[in-house]
Formats: structure tokens, sequence, C-alpha cells
């Protein structure tokens, strides 16, 4: 929730030292992966949410609508339509709308 609130106070310095404190096992854990995505597209930090999103193993649908929304508002769709291309997993309506 700490970073959920960083994302939304737009406290970019506040949230990557609470990232820079999360324990290994805390950053595979898929509800707080999905919050710092959120957090560093909301941020504008492209390069750190691609990084994170790649070193992701199971990727969910949600994960994938995560980074698509997050980009098309960062302005870079071209990497949307390059992640659909790579998708392993079936599109769901989500990630076709968005």
């Amino acid at each position: 929730m700490a970073i959920k609130a960083c994302t939304i106070s737009k406290d970019y310095k506040r949230g990557i030292r609470i990232q820079q404190r999360l324990s290994f096992k805390s950053r595979n854990n898929s509800y707080i992966q999905a919050a710092l995505l959120c957090f560093y597209l909301e941020s504008k930090d492209i390069d750190n949410a691609m990084h994170l999103f790649s070193s992701i193993r199971n990727k969910s649908n949600y994960m994938y609508t995560v980074m698509f929304k997050g980009l098309i508002t960062n302005n870079v769709a071209e990497k949307v339509l390059d992640l659909f291309d790579e998708m392993k997993i079936e599109p769901d309506q989500f990630n076709l709308s968005t």
C-alpha cells in the first residue's frame, strides 16, 4: 500500500526508497510487482517499468494490461505492439481494449 500511496501522491523519491527496502520475496509478489509497475509508469519511468516487467516470470493478463495502459498514457504505443506480439498467454478482453 505504501507504493500505491507514493503513486497517488506522485512522491517518486519516497517510492524509490520503499522499493529499495523490499525483500527479495516481496519483489516476487505479483501484487507488489503490479504496484511497482503502476508506480514507475505513473512516474514516467519507462526504463524501470520495462526492466521490472521483463524480469517477471509469470506475467498475467493483468500485468500486460497495466503495461499497455501505462505505455499508451506515456505515448509509447509502439512498445505496446511489441509486448502484444511477445505475449505467451492468450489475451483477454482487457488486453485487447485497453
